[in-house]
């Protein structure tokens, strides 16, 4: 009887640990929903903008991709007098310079520069371009990333209302009618709403460097706290950086010509891939807030995969049914905001389905992104 006592005992103080644990996640999804819905709408500002803006941009082997980037620069409502561009070749197979599709363009104030043979990766592509740019204020895309003319102007426009020293712009995948592809978005705008929401709050955690505005000086400032002996993470350590220095203000844009469309992965393979690299990074975090927030992530949705195992084997499905009703209402707050100003609202109806595999997804990540080594663009562990 006392065994049966004990068991019974714990079992009690391991479901109340769970409960806590699920509630925690919620308070933190109601925070982010919170930050994100109270976000100032942008104020445009019609009268010339006197700041001259150096877009910096990392790019190997984007030879298809990059013309329809530079295209979306020619067509900024930015004076071109005060727009500067640079693009860092990271050793790509076809020289960056000498494509055909790049010397056509119109740019007036385009800067090429070719990554030394000695140097590779994006960290040190971006720093060579941050220390060759002469613009105030410096802004951050990818290559294959596509862009609204007013991107520039908003991202000012943002700046000189309240002179952040750090601005974090919001991504999102083109729509997708398959299934897959409306999973990789889901994923990307939970973490897109959840990062702008909590940092609106005075929590920044994540950001994404493919849409991203530094003043130059702060960012050459913390230049030596990028870690360039890890290959991936510019934009969260660069955040990271910017918020222990506590003497400058982080910011969020939240307009519409400021969102940045970047590709989805092509199959679950490169999703998985691309996902574990972003995570790889975690064990690097010191940031006390990043930190908890990716415990509470990862334990919330580990316990509801030993919860489906244990209803499995058991037939016991009562623990399982009110954790999952309470972590999918966070979601649903999180995500229904999110394809309410993204656009998509009727995928909304696919939750429930994407709730269920989602655990499942992040312990796939979670090991991952501790024991493989993931290759990408010919290298293993850039990104």
């Amino acid at each position: 009887m006392a065994d049966i006592q004990i068991i019974q005992y714990n079992i009690s103080i391991l479901f109340i640990s769970q409960v806590i644990l699920i509630i925690c996640y919620f308070l933190i999804m109601l925070g982010a929903f919170y930050g994100w819905t109270n976000i100032m709408d942008n104020q445009k500002i019609a009268v010339p903008l006197p700041i001259i803006v150096s877009v910096i941009i990392a790019a190997r082997d984007e030879d298809k991709k990059l013309p329809f980037l530079l295209h979306d620069l020619e067509l900024q409502n930015y004076p071109q007098k005060l727009l500067e561009i640079i693009i860092i070749d990271d050793h790509s197979l076809k020289q960056i310079a000498d494509l055909p599709e790049i010397k056509m363009r119109k740019l007036q104030n385009l800067t090429i520069l070719d990554l030394d043979e000695n140097s590779e990766g994006k960290k040190a592509a971006l720093l060579e371009g941050v220390t060759k740019s002469s613009g105030e204020l410096l802004i951050f895309t990818d290559a294959d990333c596509r862009l609204k003319p007013g991107w520039i102007r908003s991202f000012v426009s943002k700046y000189l209302e309240e002179k952040a020293g750090m601005i974090i712009g919001l991504v999102d995948y083109p729509q997708n009618n398959g299934i897959f592809g409306k999973f990789f978005r889901f994923d990307l705008l939970s973490l897109v709403l959840t990062g702008s929401g909590l940092a609106n709050i005075g929590l920044p955690t994540m950001c994404n460097g493919a849409n991203l505005l530094v003043q130059s000086d702060l960012y050459k400032k913390h230049l030596k706290e990028l870690k360039s002996e890890i290959a991936s993470g510019d934009d969260i350590f660069m955040l990271h950086a910017i918020k222990k220095d506590r003497s400058e203000k982080i910011s969020i844009i939240k307009d519409e010509n400021s969102i940045v469309l970047t590709n989805p992965p092509c199959n679950i393979r490169e999703f998985l891939s691309q996902r574990s690299r972003w995570a790889s990074k975690s064990k690097y975090y010191r940031d006390r807030d990043t930190i908890i927030l990716s415990v509470i992530v990862l334990f919330s949705n580990l316990i509801l995969v030993f919860g489906f195992l244990n209803f499995l084997f058991t037939g016991n499905y009562s623990h399982i049914v009110f954790l999952c009703i309470v972590k999918f209402t966070a979601d649903c707050l999180i995500l229904a905001s999110a394809l309410s100003f993204f656009g998509g609202k009727r995928d909304i109806i696919l939750l429930p389905f994407f709730s269920i595999i989602y655990p499942f997804y992040i312990l796939i990540i979670a090991v991952r992104s501790f024991l493989k080594e993931d290759y990408w663009k010919g290298r293993f562990g850039f990104i």
